[in-house]
């Protein structure tokens, strides 16, 4: 947007960071946020920014199907005129909604998304609209893999390659067929994409693509046996903060979990799971049941049957 006409404490407040003071706690500031939100919203064109920011800062606190309601919202009211917009908006509802337990209103809404393109013709590879397509191929893969299992989300991935050229991309696309090609044991496969998916994110520079890419090679590395695991969750490890461990079911720290209980360092596996779980647990994190679920089969290799079978008790009841 053109800052220039913004009220100055727009442009270094409200959509730039939260609301609450330096020294606040965060949670408690929520309620104050969503106050000042609700006053946004009455000053047009700010309510499409004040229903994203109201979505976003509700998500934080748990509640995941009031933030899909608000991402829909958010959708609702940006312009016909500004198709990228909408399309950001929409694959940022889906998941919402996906996180809030609801697959299929996130598959309705990515099946919606043209990306801006005309409707009748393939979009050109490497152009916006192509780019645009991918990012909606790429998301309705990861909620079909996760809704209907890894393979139903393959031959999507693979059109998505097809047609970006974004370098960050194509290592999310990457690292998604290396772990899928990990879970049914295509071991060969699994490793070429986990491979490209790292030198594509050391190209990009990014940190949070580079996390995601390091997980997914370091668990391919350790269900592979090989050495380089080690070295992969180091690095993976120096970069990931303790409060996206938490949120990410393929998180550095879980394959180091995972790692740990694959060589039998229960002590170490034990430990590292049951943080995630904790952590996961206090942020009303969708991963709580995941993270529970692993702490449970943890317990049960330590010979702890009946922790192993409370632990998988909490899991469904969460």
């Amino acid at each position: 947007g053109n800052n220039r006409m913004a009220h100055k404490g727009l442009i270094f407040g409200i959509f730039l960071a939260p609301f609450h003071r330096v020294g606040d706690n965060p949670t408690l500031g929520i309620r104050r946020d969503i106050e000042l939100i609700e006053w946004l919203e009455a000053c047009p064109p700010l309510g499409v920014l004040a229903q994203r920011r109201r979505a976003e800062q509700t998500a934080r606190s748990g509640d995941h199907a009031r933030a899909a309601e608000l991402a829909e919202r958010a959708l609702e009211l940006t312009p016909p005129a500004r198709p990228a917009d909408i399309h950001a908006r929409r694959l940022r509802a889906a998941r919402a909604h996906f996180e809030a337990g609801d697959p299929a209103r996130a598959i309705a809404l990515l099946t919606a998304t043209s990306g801006g393109a005309d409707p009748g013709h393939a979009p050109a590879p490497g152009t916006p609209d192509g780019e645009r397509e991918a990012e909606r191929l790429v998301a309705l893969a990861e909620v079909n893999a996760q809704a209907s299992g890894v393979t139903s989300g393959l031959p999507l991935y693979e059109q998505a390659l097809a047609l970006t050229q974004d370098a960050g991309l194509r290592s999310r696309v990457n690292a998604d067929l290396a772990s899928a090609f990990a879970d049914a044991f295509e071991l060969g496969r699994a490793r070429s994409h986990a491979d490209t998916a790292v030198a594509a994110a050391r190209e990009v520079g990014s940190r949070e693509v580079l996390l995601r890419a390091l997980a997914v090679a370091a668990y391919v590395a350790t269900i592979t046996g090989e050495p380089a695991a080690d070295a992969l969750l180091r690095e993976g490890m120096a970069l990931e903060r303790p409060r996206e461990s938490c949120r990410d079911p393929r998180s550095v720290r879980f394959v180091a979990a995972l790692r740990a209980l694959y060589e039998d360092r229960i002590e170490d596996a034990r430990r590292t799971m049951g943080d995630l779980a904790q952590a996961a647990e206090a942020a009303g994190a969708v991963t709580t049941q995941a993270f529970l679920a692993y702490s449970s089969l943890v317990e049960r290799r330590a010979g702890s049957f009946a922790l192993a079978l409370a632990l998988a008790d909490q899991s469904h009841d969460v």
